[in-house]
């Protein structure tokens, strides 16, 4: 390309050369050649001066468009070349920066997939410690809610035993004082219920193992022998009953045993 700037240059400079060499020996040969007929001659040296200033003028227009047409001539070429050389150069550019977008996009793939594998292994870790604490919770709770459940059942029910136990003395200490009452209503009749109830009245206290009813029981029935309330069915209830009485009242059995031999 340099080279042919540089033939057009040359070209140029001729043809420039050669234009002024042709002024130069017409003007000399128009001075030499001065006749007595001046006008003429001037008139002839003017019309060849404007001719040869034509030629001249239409020289250079041709070399300057002949130069132009080379410089455009080059400067399309130069630009193909540079637009082919750039072309490929982008195409070089754009296939290198899509080959590191795609590595990219595989790397910050790669890396999104093992944040996230690691997200879920910790949420799942998280999740398995959450609800291993909730079970023990529930169990704990489960444990302490069936301890207070049987705690506050087994004090309900001691309360209801208790107040069934008090009832239940109740109702014997009721019986006790009836049976005490039909005693001595059948003493005053002289009927053998007198003894009879006796006997039920120390089963009872036996029973229930209060001592001075025990003693207070045992001292009706050694009256109700002395003065000769029995018979052989109440002999054998009685012996059956001090066959139960604690060994602390053996004298007072033995007592009511020698009343009932007479």
């Amino acid at each position: 390309m340099k080279n042919k700037l540089i033939f057009a240059s040359i070209l140029l400079a001729t043809l420039f050369a050669y234009n002024l060499d042709v002024f130069a020996q017409t003007t000399t040969t128009t001075e030499n050649f001065v006749t007595i007929s001046q006008v003429q001659a001037l008139e002839k040296q003017i019309n060849t001066l404007d001719q040869t200033n034509n030629k001249i003028l239409n020289t250079i227009y041709w070399a300057l468009g002949g130069l132009i047409t080379v410089f455009l001539a080059v400067v399309g070429l130069n630009f193909f070349q540079n637009f082919s050389l750039n072309k490929n150069k982008f195409n070089t550019f754009k296939e290198k920066v899509r080959a590191e977008l795609s590595a990219d996009k595989e790397k910050m793939l790669t890396t999104i997939q093992s944040e996230k594998d690691t997200v879920n292994l910790a949420t799942q870790k998280m999740l398995s410690d959450v609800k291993s604490q909730v079970e023990k919770n529930l169990a704990e709770l489960n444990t302490k809610l069936d301890s207070k459940i049987k705690s506050s059942v087994s004090a309900s029910l001691k309360e209801h035993e208790s107040k069934i136990q008090e009832i239940q003395a109740n109702y014997e200490d009721v019986q006790r004082d009836n049976l005490v009452r039909k005693a001595f209503e059948h003493k005053q009749k002289g009927q053998m219920g007198y003894i009879y109830n006796l006997i039920k009245t120390l089963e009872l206290d036996i029973k229930k193992d209060y001592d001075w009813q025990i003693n207070e029981t045992l001292e009706r029935i050694i009256t109700c022998l002395n003065e000769g309330v029995k018979n052989a069915d109440s002999m054998a209830e009685l012996n059956s009953v001090l066959a139960t009485l604690p060994k602390k009242y053996d004298f007072q059995k033995k007592n009511i045993e020698a009343k009932m031999s007479l």
